[in-house]
C-alpha cells in the first residue's frame, strides 16, 4: 500500500512542480505586460502634456523689439551758375550782348550766382625767354580778381538778391537796341518779327535750349502780350523781359 502510495507520489512530484513553475512564468508574464502598459500610458500622458510649439518668423516674433534706422536725405536745386548764364545770355542777344552795358551784378557775382575760378583758364604767352600767365580772352574768372575768386561759391543758392540782380541784367540786355536786333534775327528775316505761335516758341527755345514744345496758352499770352504794346518792337521787348527774368530757365 505504501509502495502504492510512494509511486503516486514520485508522479505527483514532479506535475507539481511543472505546474507550479508555470504559474510563476504566468505571473511574471502578467507582471512585464502590465509594467509595458503603465510605462506607454506614463508616456502617453507625458506627450499629450507637451505645449505645441509654433515657428514664428523672427521679424515677427512680439518680444523681438524692432530698431528702425531713419536716414535723412537732403536735396537742392541745381542752378545755372554764371558762366551758363552768360552763354544763355549771348545765345539770345549775341556776342556783342555786353557792350555798354554793365553785367558785373551777375557775370562777377561769384557769391550769388558760383562758378569757381580755375588755373585752367589761364594761359602762358611766351614773352622773350620767359613765359607769362595772361587772362584767357573772354573768361569772366580773370586772375587778377582774387575777390571774386574767394567768394566764389560751389552751388548757387535762389536768393532774392540773386533774382534782383538778374531782374536788372535783363532790363538792361532788352533796353540795348543792338541787343534786341540781334535776337530778331535769330527769330525771323522780318524785323521785329510776326506775332504768330512758331516766332513766339522760337524767342522762348533761346533761353531754354531744346523747348520748342510750348503750349498754345503760353503763346497765345505772349501774343496778347505783344499786341498790346504800342509797337512790335516794345511788345517783342516785354514777352522777351518776362522770359529772361523767369527763373526757370537756370534751373538745371
Amino acid at each position: 500500500m505504501f509502495k502504492k502510495y510512494r509511486r503516486l507520489f514520485i508522479l505527483a512530484f514532479p506535475l507539481a512542480g511543472i505546474v507550479i513553475l508555470f504559474q510563476n512564468c504566468s505571473k511574471q508574464q502578467t507582471f512585464q505586460t502590465g509594467s509595458e502598459n503603465e510605462n506607454q500610458s506614463a508616456m502617453s500622458s507625458t506627450t499629450e502634456e507637451l505645449p505645441t510649439q509654433t515657428y514664428v518668423p523672427r521679424d515677427n516674433h512680439p518680444d523681438i523689439v524692432k530698431e528702425k534706422t531713419v536716414v535723412q536725405t537732403d536735396s537742392e536745386t541745381l542752378l545755372a551758375d554764371r558762366r551758363y548764364i552768360k552763354s544763355v545770355f549771348e545765345n539770345v542777344f549775341g556776342p556783342n550782348f555786353e557792350n555798354g552795358i554793365d553785367l558785373s551784378g551777375v557775370l562777377g557775382n561769384a557769391g550769388n550766382f558760383s562758378d569757381l575760378c580755375s588755373i585752367y583758364r589761364v594761359f602762358r604767352d611766351k614773352v622773350g625767354t620767359r613765359f607769362i600767365l595772361n587772362d584767357r580772352q573772354g573768361e569772366i574768372c580773370p586772375i587778377s580778381d582774387a575777390s571774386t575768386a574767394l567768394g566764389a561759391v560751389s552751388n548757387p543758392k535762389p536768393t532774392v538778391v540773386r533774382n534782383a540782380w538778374i531782374v536788372d541784367a535783363c532790363t538792361k540786355l532788352v533796353e540795348s537796341s543792338g541787343n534786341i536786333n540781334a535776337m530778331f534775327t535769330k527769330i525771323s528775316t522780318q524785323s521785329p518779327p510776326a506775332v504768330n505761335a512758331t516766332n513766339i516758341r522760337k524767342m522762348v527755345a533761346l533761353f531754354y535750349a531744346g523747348k520748342n514744345d510750348v503750349p498754345s496758352r503760353v503763346t497765345d499770352s505772349f501774343a496778347s502780350l505783344i499786341n498790346s504794346s504800342p509797337n512790335l518792337t516794345d511788345g517783342w521787348k516785354s514777352a522777351t523781359y518776362t522770359v529772361c527774368i523767369s527763373p526757370y530757365w537756370q534751373v538745371l
